[in-house]
């Protein structure tokens, strides 16, 4: 690439920055405390997880930008298997992904939105599950930053695509993991694949444990509170198992009919001991003394069968029925033993949920040419819930908490048309979704009457243009509903511990989400640069706040927000230096504001954000690879509010052994353990925090395909 083109990539790139109207941003008051795959791409040079180039070694797992994309509304990036990629998932696959970051527990983000909607072939997946997925049954990933009225909710959608063709007609991988942290991974997955049937299974159990130490110190200045410090320290510990299966069968009925049926399920143990202080201090002198020793032992179990059939007229002209059924059921006790002063006291509290869901949709897509498609269906979806709880307070007149019951059963129909078509040297996919809601809350026995309910129409408009040798550059805007907060619509005062309260509200509404969104990719030989503007603005979303009611006791208040916004600017290069090594640098800047009335009062909150990852990958020869991870969160910054950024770094050496056997080792987080630093300052408070947690650790993992 000449210097020429790459200066002005560099001031187009800058100038999107501008692109979008800024928003005024008000400084905070803190006083006031479902998817279908895409068309064919034409793959760039690939950044590797393991491995040697695709074009030396088809056997490799891989993760690249594309070329060029028919579909207007997504990006697709190729994900193909070696034998080490027995030991990888999805979510490794995903983090090195443009604008993907993932926090201390593996959790991910895209583009600093935390509500992801995972799929698998265009079915709606539970998110524990799709990213526990083996990297090497995945054929690509499609990720749509910005939904369409053609994707069902709201957030970002992450669609797993599968491989139809597994490759050898029988394979067996069988991995363990385990490191110094006290993590430790079994996982084994098999697929068949003949004439008539392709079959694929997976098993996986998961085991962590982890410690977390905190300690806050807190200054009141209230006048009637003058100079009175406060000091708390507690330490957590964490012993948490997941384990989690599913399997899939496809049969070929007749050419272009195929019937499909699947099982999945989960169970998830947490058990969390605690111990915390709070001294309260005036002049030297202690005015109170709480000590308190919390156990937590919660489990959850879900269980699901699916089925779907697929009809294929021409390769051009398809539909799919599928329908997916589920049950869920999970208990949890609480007890917190605590001194207050001289006074010893109790809390115990039980709570039992049990839920079910059914949920059925159908797609017709029917393509006219290259670039005319039609695409149009609709869904339902109804999900009921049970939950119980009850419990006993010993500093309570009778020591008896009251027994509590929250029944909850929702409904919801969709149904959505899109047309992409070309205007021009413009693609332009219009769509747009009829979405009605309806939901029935009984609190107690007693019917809540103004549960929430509504019809919708939503649109959305995506815009392409390709402008050769500089790119790709696309646009969109889209309206989505916003996922209820189901605890928000209980109105009866519930005691959650022994000096907390929670209260919903009947009256609220489920807010939308209006998105905007601008993007340039340039794809060369040997890099590939990729810019993203983005803008999110929710108008009536649910939050909970706390308010202090007196006598060391606080409720959780459910309120809609006037508007809760982000704007950010996502920057991707990647490039390859010679056939050996090649390497990745994601920067994503972002800012919100959020505003809100409680009680009578004004609130305004403001908060920037910034977040880096480097990706970096060396081959040695065609059987050993070195890859390198480095990622820093931080600097959330508001007028009076700051976090110290967190750097988390991977070190993974893979080694690939001729009898289909493979070695990783990895040193994870050398260079620092997590240290989190928040401050808070008000008229009436200022609160500074410190929590750290043991990251380091050495890892090891074999893997073995049969």
């Amino acid at each position: 690439m000449s210097v020429s083109k790459y200066c002005a990539l560099t001031v187009f790139t800058t100038s999107l920055l501008y692109a979008l109207p800024a928003k005024a941003m008000q400084e905070i008051d803190p006083s006031d405390i479902p998817s279908t795959e895409s068309q064919e791409e034409t793959p760039k040079q690939p950044i590797e997880i393991g491995g040697d180039k695709a074009e030396d070694n088809k056997d490799v797992i891989v993760i690249t930008a594309t070329r060029k994309a028919t579909a207007i509304d997504r990006r697709s990036y190729d994900v193909s298997a070696s034998p080490d990629a027995a030991s990888l998932t999805a979510a490794d696959a995903m983090a090195r992904l443009p604008g993907v970051i993932t926090d201390i527990e593996g959790n991910l983000t895209i583009l600093g939105e935390a509500n992801i909607n995972y799929l698998v072939d265009g079915e709606y997946f539970p998110r524990s599950l799709a990213l526990q997925i083996p990297a090497n049954q995945i054929e690509r990933i499609e990720i749509v930053t910005n939904p369409g009225a053609n994707t069902r909710g709201g957030g970002i959608t992450v669609n797993l695509i599968l491989k139809k063709d597994f490759g050898a007609p029988q394979s067996l991988n069988i991995s363990a993991r385990a490191d110094t942290r006290e993590r430790y991974k079994l996982a084994a997955d098999y697929s068949k694949d003949d004439s008539t049937w392709k079959n694929m299974a997976f098993f996986s159990l998961d085991s962590r444990l982890f410690e977390t130490t905190s300690q806050n110190s807190s200054t009141y200045l209230t006048p009637a509170e003058i100079g009175q410090t406060g000091i708390s320290q507690s330490t957590q510990q964490n012993d948490i198992k997941f384990l989690s299966f599913y399997a899939v069968a496809k049969r070929k009925l007749t050419e272009g009919q195929t019937l499909s049926g699947g099982i999945s399920g989960s169970t998830f143990d947490n058990i969390s001991e605690s111990k915390s202080s709070f001294n309260r201090l005036n002049d030297d002198l202690i005015l109170q003394n709480r000590q308190k020793s919390s156990f937590f032992e919660g489990q959850s179990n879900s269980f699901g069968l699916s089925m779907g059939y697929a009809k294929e007229y021409t390769k051009d002209d398809k539909y799919s029925i599928s329908v997916n059924y589920g049950i869920s059921s999970g208990d949890s006790l609480t007890r917190d033993i605590y001194t207050i002063d001289s006074i010893n006291g109790d809390f115990l509290r039980n709570q039992t949920r049990d839920g079910n869901f059914l949920f059925t949709m159908f797609n017709r897509e029917k393509k006219f040419t290259p670039e005319k498609q039609l695409k149009y269906g609709f869904d339902y979806r109804l999900i009921a819930n049970d939950q119980r709880f009850d419990g006993v307070d010993s500093l309570q007149a009778n020591g008896q908490l009251p027994d509590g019951a929250f029944d909850r059963k929702t409904s919801s129909m969709d149904a959505y048309i899109s047309y992409q078509f070309p205007l021009g040297k413009l693609g332009l996919l219009p769509a747009i979704r009829f979405n009605s809601f309806d939901a029935d809350f009984t609190a107690d026995g007693n019917a809540i009457s103004q549960s929430p309910s509504y019809s919708r129409f939503l649109p959305s408009l995506h815009i392409s243009r390709d402008f050769k040798d500089w790119g790709k550059l696309q646009a969109s805007i889209s309206t989505k509903s916003l996922d209820p907060n189901y605890a928000a619509f209980d109105p009866i005062l519930r005691k959650t511990s022994y000096n907390s309260f929670a209260q919903g509200s009947a009256n609220l509404k489920i807010g939308t989400s209006t998105n905007y969104e601008l993007s340039h990719e340039f794809v060369d030989d040997d890099f590939t640069l990729l810019t993203t503007l983005y803008f999110r603005d929710k108008t009536d979303d649910i939050r909970g706040f706390y308010d202090y009611i007196g006598n060391e006791e606080y409720l959780t208040q459910y309120i809609n927000i006037d508007s809760d916004e982000r704007m950010g600017l996502n920057v991707n290069f990647q490039q390859d230096i010679g056939t050996d090594f090649e390497y990745a640098i994601d920067l994503n800047l972002y800012n919100f504001q959020r505003q809100w009335q409680l009680n009578g009062r004004e609130f305004s909150l403001k908060q920037d954000s910034y977040d880096a990852k480097v990706n970096a990958t060396y081959r040695f020869n065609k059987k050993s690879n070195l890859l390198l991870a480095l990622q820093y969160q931080g600097e959330n910054a508001g007028i009076n509010t700051t976090r110290a950024g967190r750097l988390s770094s991977s070190v993974k050496y893979v080694r690939n052994y001729d009898n289909n056997l493979s070695l990783t080792l990895e040193a994870i987080d050398f260079l620092a353990n997590e240290t989190r630093k928040s401050g808070f300052r008000s008229e009436s408070l200022e609160s500074n925090i410190i929590v750290e947690r043991k990251q380091r650790g050495f890892r090891v993992t074999l893997a073995k395909q049969f």
